[in-house]
């Protein structure tokens, strides 16, 4: 299945808005473009750990504790690359 124009254009603006985010608690991107096929790509740092919703159902976090958190990732997606 080929992506869409309009996928693409959000791929790309995702893309540029990971690329000028610098804060330890979001993974780098590396790379990023068209596999041959037409089909976007990230190449980004690995980061070990779980997915926060996966933590969260595992540990029965409590949503008061989610929201909790919600702060730091705010603060880490909106500081900017430096």
């Amino acid at each position: 299945m080929c992506p869409t124009t309009l996928l693409l254009e959000r791929f790309e603006s995702e893309r540029q808005a990971l690329a000028r985010m610098n804060h330890p608690a979001i993974a780098k991107v590396f790379d990023a473009g068209t596999t041959s096929d037409g089909q976007p790509y990230f190449v980004m740092e690995y980061v070990p750990g779980i997915p926060i919703t996966l933590y969260c159902a595992r540990s029965a976090c409590p949503f008061a504790n989610a929201l909790n958190s919600l702060p730091k990732f705010a603060k880490a997606c909106s500081t900017p690359r430096g």
